[in-house]
């Protein structure tokens, strides 16, 4: 909280997190233990991670979105120009 007021907050997460079907029900009993609010969550997950387990992976997010937890896909690979 700054000046009281929510503030959203990023985690980058890693292949061995996305495939975890624990996950989700960590982060929900992290969440409400610190009384945090779902979407005050943004979890950064990179192409290459879904890609390893596409099946598991897309179990997890869609467990993390139909909670309130926000996604955003990064990049691991570094951009160049032409």
């Amino acid at each position: 909280m700054d000046s009281g007021r929510p503030m959203k907050v990023a985690v980058n997460l890693a292949m061995r997190n996305l495939i975890d079907a624990d996950l989700p029900g960590d982060i929900a009993d992290l969440l409400k233990l610190n009384g945090v609010s779902e979407d005050l969550l943004v979890l950064e997950i990179t192409e290459s991670a879904v890609i390893s387990d596409p099946l598991r992976t897309e179990a997890v997010l869609a467990r993390l979105a139909r909670m309130g937890v926000r996604i955003s896909s990064t990049t691991s690979e570094p951009v160049t120009r032409r």
